[in-house]
């Protein structure tokens, strides 16, 4: 499918979420934040297979899974609008 997913990984530095939606503004984007304790490897190693996938920082802290959907969205809603 055409679309881009963005997914909360706590060992990830990128934060350049701006660049590639400005690169993709025709497509969807959606966002999956994993369960307390974060993705398992398996998990991890899953999403990064797949060429649609892109790993982004939330920050520095750990976040419970419903905060980090809430910043997640928010950190995009405001690149996309």
């Amino acid at each position: 499918k055409n679309s881009i997913i963005f997914f909360a990984d706590i060992n990830s530095s990128n934060k350049k979420i701006d660049e590639v939606i400005k690169n993709n503004k025709n497509r969807e984007f959606y966002l999956l934040v994993g369960p307390e304790g974060d993705f398992s490897l398996k998990e991890r190693d899953l999403l990064k297979s797949m060429n649609n996938c892109i790993p982004i920082s939330l920050g520095q802290n750990i976040l419970r899974s419903e905060t980090a959907a809430v910043a997640g969205l928010a950190m995009l809603n405001s690149q996309i609008n």
